[in-house]
Formats: C-alpha cells, structure tokens, sequence
C-alpha cells in the first residue's frame, strides 16, 4: 500500500491511478462570446440608419417674422402636400418639393401636421428628406388632450 504524502497544496493528494487535472473549462466563455457577437451584430443595423435632430430649444429668441414657415401635411395614406399644394407618394417627388422650397426659402421653418393613424415610417421619411435636402428647423404641433 502506497502511502500519501502531503504537501502543502490540497490538489497533491491523488489517489493511485488518479492524474492532477488543471485545465479551464472554456465551454461558458465561448457561449457568452456568442451572445455577445449576436447582441452586436443585432443593434448595428440600429446605429448605422439614425436621424440625428437637434430638438432643443434657443434660449431667449423669438421667432423672427422674416422666417417663412413650410406646411408640411402627411395624411395616413402616406400622401403629402406642402403648403396646400398635394405632392405625392413617392420620395423622389417629395425630394424635389422639398429641393424648390429650400432654393426659394433656405431659413425656412418646416412645419409637420401628420394625422394620427400615418405610420412612423412615413414621418421619418419626411423627415430624413428635408435633412437631407438642407433644412434645419422643424416645427411639430402638439396637442393637448382637451383639444381631442
């Protein structure tokens, strides 16, 4: 009979045909790397396709009467007209309404008067395209619930 010898360190008690065993189980690390690479591969699409609007107020200034206001309205089967003028579906067309209204009136104030049932899709194509064409200031109109 072999006789255990005892050290200092607990893992060098090993019975007879027992080997020391120090390996890291590296299974819980790889799947949490998964999910991590699945989390990130999800929220980019996210990231890459934002509208970036500055929705803060200017301290102290009133709006100035030399600014034109644009009326933008978008009913919810997506038709849109600008300033009482109907326009249409199609980004393309409203792109180049929105191109003739800001060579005309550059500093101009975009008003938005959307119906209630319109899809945010629609309202944020509008919006993308009057970025995209140049337009800085947007005006959206709330309502009170007493108004209703």
């Amino acid at each position: 009979m072999k006789q255990k010898i005892r050290k200092n360190f607990p893992l060098n008690e090993l019975r007879d045909n027992q080997t020391l065993y120090l390996n890291i189980n590296t299974t819980p690390l790889i799947d949490v790397l998964l999910v991590l690479i699945i989390m990130i591969i999800i929220t980019m699409p996210i990231q890459l396709h934002k509208l970036d609007l500055n929705v803060g107020k200017e301290s102290g200034t009133e709006l100035s009467e030399e600014k034109k206001t644009v009326v933008i309205d978008l009913k919810s089967d997506d038709t849109v007209s600008i300033n009482g003028e109907p326009i249409g579906k199609l980004r393309e067309e409203i792109r180049q309404s929105l191109e003739k209204m800001y060579i005309d009136y550059p500093g101009a104030i975009l008003e938005l008067n959307v119906d209630s049932k319109t899809k945010y899709s629609s309202v944020v194509k509008i919006l993308s395209e009057a970025v995209r064409v140049g337009f800085t200031s947007l005006g959206l109109p709330a309502l009170n619930k007493e108004s209703k």
